[in-house]
This record gives C-alpha cells, structure tokens and sequence, in this order.
C-alpha cells in the first residue's frame, strides 16, 4: 500500500482534516484513522498522485468487543480505531 500523509502537515496534499478541527479523533502522525464518517479507516497518502485511500484496519467482531488499538468497530465505521497502520490498502 501507499504511505499515508501525517495529518498536521499539508504536503503532498493540501486539506481540511487536522488535528485541530477534529481534536477527539486521535489524528497522530499519518495514522489511519475516520475522523469524516467514511465508510472505514483511511488517511491521505504521500503519493502526489493519489489523495487517500482506505486502510487495511482489522475488523473487530462487534464494538463490545472492539480494542481500539488493533481494529476498528465497523458499526461506527471504524471511527474508534487509534493504533499505528498507516499504509493504505491497494497502493496501485
């Protein structure tokens, strides 16, 4: 996959989404993350060409289950995931 792109710097792509404007959403480093309600973890990637991408997080069985650290609770659509994936899924 595709490196991903920290969230506090605006190079290669300029954006929206920083830390500051959503402080809850564990934006650290150019980790994969869903601060935006997409349908699951993703980040902007550091290829000038492609401006994000969805991220390989692990699926947890349910949020009761869920541990934020290694996989995301697809009933809210990954939104708690706060481990260290920060590679994209395809990278084509």
């Amino acid at each position: 996959g595709r490196t991903c792109q920290r969230w506090d710097v605006q190079s290669p792509h300029v954006h929206s989404v920083t830390p500051q404007k959503y402080p809850n959403s564990g934006l650290d480093e150019n980790y994969c993350r869903n601060p935006s309600g997409e349908l699951e973890a993703w980040c902007y990637t550091t290829d000038p060409h492609k401006e994000w991408e969805f991220c390989d997080v692990p699926k947890c069985s349910g949020c009761t289950a869920s541990n934020p650290s290694v996989c995301g609770c697809m009933e809210v659509r990954q939104s708690d995931y706060r481990g260290t994936i920060a590679v994209t899924v395809n990278g084509r």
